[in-house]
């Protein structure tokens, strides 16, 4: 998919001599933005899902609770 955007043109000139410098283009470099900001938007959602899920299974314990190191791996 093709897509136009509107980015001053000395940041484009830098990104440009940035990407050069690093063996890659400019265009790499946003599709690997790109996809680095959309991995962890998906990330943060299956973790969000993956929280609340075990917060439904684990029985809650007060939160002024302390539990050692070695409580927890007993548990």
């Amino acid at each position: 998919m093709n897509i136009t955007l509107s980015i001053p043109d000395d940041v484009v000139a830098n990104a440009r001599e940035y990407a050069k410098r690093h063996g890659t283009s400019l265009n790499q470099m946003v599709r690997d933005h790109l996809n680095r900001f959309s991995g962890e938007a998906l990330r943060k959602k299956r973790a969000e899902i993956a929280i609340a899920y075990f917060q439904s299974i684990v029985p809650t314990l007060p939160q002024d609770t302390k539990i050692s190191r070695d409580e927890m791996e007993h548990r």
